[in-house]
């Protein structure tokens, strides 16, 4: 993320004494835009449960619902712009894409392709 920071949260809940891990909450900054990634896990893997960054179009922050690393983010094939111009979208999906695979990264786990 060449004009990005990066903060992840971790989420756990507790059961019978045991805790595990059942989310994550990232924070981004991105060309001075602030975006937040809400992760839930799936057995054990990662997606993108949410998207939320004020005055950003709701449609476009919709298309990374469900998402993990395993999936395409490429603007113009898999995300539209929807509202945004092109500069923007692209460092949002950019970041997006990376912190998929930093999250699989921390907390993933192991799985085959």
């Amino acid at each position: 993320m060449q004009n990005a920071t990066h903060t992840t949260y971790f989420g756990y809940a507790s059961n019978g004494g045991a805790r595990r891990q059942v989310g994550a909450a990232t924070l981004l900054d991105v060309d001075g835009k602030q975006v937040i990634i809400i992760y839930e896990s799936r057995n054990g893997l990662p997606y993108i449960k949410e998207v939320r960054a004020e005055g950003l179009p709701s449609e476009f922050l919709a298309q990374f619902r469900g998402k993990g690393h395993d999936d395409p983010l490429q603007l113009g094939r898999d995300v539209q712009a929807r509202g945004l111009d092109q500069p923007t979208a692209r460092a949002i999906v950019d970041a997006v894409r990376l912190d998929t695979r930093v999250m699989q990264t921390l907390y993933g786990a192991p799985h085959t392709h």
